[in-house]
């Protein structure tokens, strides 16, 4: 289900603080661009971590997460998932920020970091929010559907960070990552010429699949809508 916005006060004037009087929307002078033209121009507006509820250090480490055997096989740890969902309408970035933060309360471990080899601890560290205007519109990164990109690959896509590609996504550092130094899952929001949105989930295979990965975006939907979401499933084994 999409997730539905109540337009933000503002919203226009940035846009057309951007823009040529045409409705697109075009990096301010100065910006570096980030990917190539064949691609479209994307740049960065805003980058920050979104931790549980409350104020930072209101909660402590607290729990751990310990990957099973099969997490730890070379293929998944050595892979990335990358998903990106077009939306029709503008997603409120504020709302997107207390939704993440309600549904990390549920998925605390989203937010922790590596620990060791095996285990990552609930620390709320904080998840990465990036959010980015593009100028291409829908059906220039769309053929059609509302799921525009999926990549489950070797970490090499993503060796470069800021490489520009694919540009709808963050990149992950995987050695980094594993060292704690770099969050599991980050979340990408681009703003397109057109007024959509592209909602872009990056993690490492080894903590998430395509199941799980589907159960926190469920839940992150129903907290952006203000709906009660059910309790999350958090076993894992190794079969």
């Amino acid at each position: 289900k999409k997730l539905r916005q109540q337009a933000r006060e503002g919203a226009g004037a940035d846009r057309r603080g951007d823009g040529d009087g045409d409705g697109s929307i075009h990096p301010p002078q100065g910006i570096t661009m980030a990917s190539s033209s064949s691609a479209g121009k994307w740049w960065k507006v805003e980058e920050t971590l979104v931790h549980l509820p409350g104020l930072l250090g209101e909660h402590p480490a607290s729990g751990h997460t310990y990957l099973t055997p099969v997490d730890l096989h070379p293929l998944p740890r050595n892979a990335v998932i990358g998903w990106a969902l077009l939306y029709d309408e503008p997603v409120d970035e504020e709302n997107f920020k207390e939704a993440l933060s309600h549904t990390i309360a549920d998925f605390p471990v989203v937010a922790g970091r590596f620990d060791g080899p095996a285990v990552i601890n609930h620390n709320n560290a904080g998840v990465p929010l990036v959010i980015c205007k593009d100028t291409r519109r829908s059906a220039e990164v769309s053929n059609g559907g509302s799921f525009i990109l999926q990549v489950d690959a070797p970490s090499s896509f993503s060796l470069k960070k800021d490489s520009g590609f694919p540009s709808l996504l963050n990149p992950m550092r995987l050695r980094q990552v594993y060292r704690g130094r770099e969050a599991a899952v980050s979340f990408r929001l681009t703003r397109l010429a057109c007024g959509g949105t592209v909602l872009g989930v990056t993690a490492t295979h080894a903590l998430v699949d395509g199941s799980s990965l589907c159960r926190l975006l469920m839940s992150l939907s129903l907290a952006y809508r203000g709906l009660d979401r059910p309790a999350p499933y958090l076993e894992r084994t190794p079969s």
